[in-house]
C-alpha cells in the first residue's frame, strides 16, 4: 500500500475512533450519571494533561493517569460497591479526602515526570563534561607529548 492510500485512510480511523468514544460517553451519560460524573471528577487531571501534550506517546499522560488511578482507588471502590445512583457520587465526591488525594496523585505524578526528565538531562550533562575533559585531557598530553603549541 502506497503511503498517500495510508494518509489518506488515517483520518477517517481518527474519526471513527472519536465517534466510538463519544458514543461511549454517551451510553455511560445515559446510564450512570452518577458513574459519569465521578469519573469526571476524579479524571479531569487526565484530561488537562491530555490536551495540554502533544509528545508522541504521550508519557506525561499515562504517568498523571497511574498516579490518579492509584490514588482513586478508595473512591471509586466504594462507589461500585454502593448503589450507582448520582447522590453517591456526589456523596463520595464531597468527602474531604476523594477529589483532593486524586488532584494530589496526579499533581505527585506531573512532578515526578518532570523530575525524572529533569535528572535525566542533568546525568547525561555530566556525563559529556566528563567525557570532555577526559578527551581534553589526553588531547594535552599528546600536545605535551609531541612539543605541538596549544591552541
Amino acid at each position: 500500500m502506497s503511503r498517500k492510500a495510508k494518509q489518506a485512510r488515517q483520518p477517517h480511523k481518527v474519526a471513527g475512533w472519536r465517534w466510538w468514544q463519544g458514543m461511549a460517553a454517551g451510553v455511560l451519560l445515559t446510564v450512570s450519571p452518577g458513574a459519569a460524573l465521578l469519573l469526571l471528577a476524579l479524571g479531569a487531571p487526565i484530561i488537562l494533561a491530555l490536551v495540554g501534550e502533544n509528545v508522541p506517546g504521550r508519557p506525561l499522560t499515562r504517568t498523571v493517569a497511574l498516579f490518579t488511578a492509584a490514588g482513586s482507588v478508595e473512591t471509586l471502590r466504594l462507589f461500585l460497591l454502593g448503589p450507582h445512583d448520582l447522590a453517591t457520587s456526589v456523596e463520595l465526591l464531597a468527602r474531604l479526602g476523594s477529589l483532593p488525594l486524586a488532584w494530589t496523585a496526579a499533581a505527585t505524578g506531573w512532578l515526578s515526570n518532570e523530575a525524572a526528565c529533569v535528572t535525566a538531562r542533568w546525568i547525561t550533562d555530566l556525563r559529556v563534561a566528563r567525557r570532555q575533559r577526559a578527551v581534553e585531557g589526553v588531547l594535552a598530553a599528546l600536545r605535551t607529548e609531541w612539543s605541538l603549541p596549544d591552541g
